[in-house]
């Protein structure tokens, strides 16, 4: 039983298709880009949520309160840029554990057909 590796499409998704030689495929496919661009999305509409909601609680009289708030919002930008990043190198991480997997199974496979 010989596997093969056939890249199936060329866009943002990579995508990579695990034949064995009774012709069954098994998709293996990494969409890092998707993924990361949901979470800073998703992250971003949840600043301008806390930033909104910062600015209807608090009354802005003073400038001292404007620089509170921009403060504020420096602070949470650089809480969710440091998740993003953290989030970044988890899925990183396990592109590689699934890399090796393949690497391993396809070597296995091969001992197993040389034996």
């Amino acid at each position: 039983m010989g596997l093969t590796l056939i890249p199936r499409e060329k866009s943002v998704r990579r995508n990579l298709m695990l034949y064995s030689e009774d012709g069954l495929g098994i998709s293996v496919s990494l969409c890092v880009t998707a993924l990361v661009t949901k979470i800073v999305t998703s992250s971003l509409d949840i600043a301008t949520q806390v930033v909104v909601r910062i600015g209807l609680a608090l009354p802005v009289n003073t400038v001292s309160d404007i620089i509170i708030i921009i403060i504020i919002i420096i602070i949470i930008i650089i809480i969710i840029i440091i998740i993003i990043i953290i989030i970044i190198i988890i899925i990183i991480i396990i592109i590689i554990i699934i890399i090796i997997i393949i690497i391993i199974t396809i070597i296995i496979i091969i001992i197993i057909t040389i034996l």
